[in-house]
């Protein structure tokens, strides 16, 4: 079950195929690329074997990373709140987002409670 091709008799008199590049001598490009400073395709060897971690000392970085925060509060804003959030917790020393909302949330509700 096979189909043959469906035949193209085009006519393209003024058809020229792209000429190839012309080749590129290595010496010129090795020569170039010292000029600016590239001088190897591949690291250096090292000068002195690397040993070998130590058995004795693990440190895992996992554990830095672990927090008790596990819950997100995605809230869109324009740039412009983005922007002043961001400068409100700097100012009050802190680059955790958390810290900032709560002493945000903490000075609402300070404000609130002497209200009434």
């Amino acid at each position: 079950m096979s189909k043959e091709r469906a035949g193209l008799d085009l006519d393209l008199p003024d058809f020229q195929p792209r000429p190839k590049p012309p080749a590129v001598d290595r010496a010129e490009v090795r020569e170039a690329a010292e000029r600016s400073g590239f001088t190897a395709r591949h690291a250096p060897v090292p000068s002195a074997p690397v040993s070998a971690p130590s058995q004795t000392q693990t440190f895992d970085a996992r554990s830095l990373r672990r927090s008790t925060k596990t819950a997100k509060l995605n809230i869109a804003v324009t740039e412009e709140v983005r922007q002043r959030f961001w400068t409100l917790a700097q100012n009050i020393g802190t680059s955790d987002g958390q810290e900032a909302l709560v002493a945000m949330m903490n000075a609402i509700e300070a404000e609130l409670n002497g209200s009434r």
